[in-house]
């Protein structure tokens, strides 16, 4: 495992996933991208996280900014470069996209030839897991290289 991809989102079980990805990713003295997916502004905006890994979060009066996407996408740039420097790794690389969670991983994937994937699980109701999918369940499913999926849940 030379390239891992690290997959967090803006919830307080990234810390759990960034720092235990990162103490993987060292060990095995492999190069690190950490990725954060922008899918939905409002998960932005519904989201009242206290500050995590030295980030201090989004503004909530977004409604009345006129670029809005560009907004959320430069801050959570902010939010990587603020988990880099808490996880003391100035080497990882930190990547923001837009689209389908599950999809731009696998692209990301592909496009930076990484040879292991590191993401959480947030538990689901089985309802909710059944109708929406789950992001955990597609990469895991539609990878060609491993997965380390970490139950955030059950850590916290």
């Amino acid at each position: 495992m030379h390239k891992i991809l690290i997959s967090i989102d803006y919830s307080p079980s990234a810390q759990i996933v960034a720092e235990l990805g990162n103490q993987i990713a060292t060990s095995l003295q492999a190069e690190v991208h950490l990725l954060h997916v922008v899918n939905s502004i409002n998960y932005y905006l519904v989201n009242d996280y206290s500050p995590i890994m030295g980030f201090s979060g989004f503004l909530y009066n977004t409604t009345t900014m006129p670029n809005v996407a560009e907004y959320i996408t430069s801050t959570a740039y902010e939010f990587l470069l603020k988990t880099k420097e808490h996880l003391h790794n100035a080497d990882m690389h930190a990547i923001v996209k837009d689209g389908n969670t599950a999809d731009v991983i696998l692209e990301t994937v592909k496009d930076i030839k990484a040879t292991m994937i590191i993401m959480g699980s947030h538990s689901k109701q089985w309802l909710e897991q059944m109708l929406l999918g789950s992001t955990t369940h597609k990469v895991l499913h539609h990878s060609s290289i491993p997965v380390l999926i970490i139950p955030v849940n059950k850590i916290m």
